[in-house]
This record gives C-alpha cells, structure tokens and sequence, in this order.
C-alpha cells in the first residue's frame, strides 16, 4: 500500500509538470486539494451514515 502511495507521488509531479506544464507551485495546490480531499472523505463518510445526506450534499465539498 505505501509503495503504491510513494509511486503515485513521486510519478504525479513529473507528469504535471512534463505533460501539463505545471509549475513547482501549481502541483503543491494539486497536492494540497488531494490532501484536503483525503481528510473531508471520512468526514463525510461519518455523515453520510449518521444520516445526514442533505447537509453533506449541501457543502461544496461532499
């Protein structure tokens, strides 16, 4: 599981800054959307299950 995580990371920004032109900055907000993306999921899991499905689809980022 880590090693997929660690190639995923280390060929991401290689191809966004080769293929799409990115620069160092751009894909650090890449990295940081994914990184908010990770945390918000089990928040919105949780909520999804306690039953709160029209609060979650009302935030931006559920």
């Amino acid at each position: 599981m880590f090693a997929s995580f660690s190639l995923f990371w280390t060929a991401a920004p290689l191809l966004l800054s080769s293929v799409y032109g990115l620069s160092q900055t751009q894909i650090a907000l890449f990295a940081l959307v994914g990184a908010i993306g990770a945390v918000a999921a089990p928040i919105a899991g949780r909520m999804a299950d306690a039953g709160h499905i029209e609060k979650c689809q009302s935030l931006p980022w559920c």
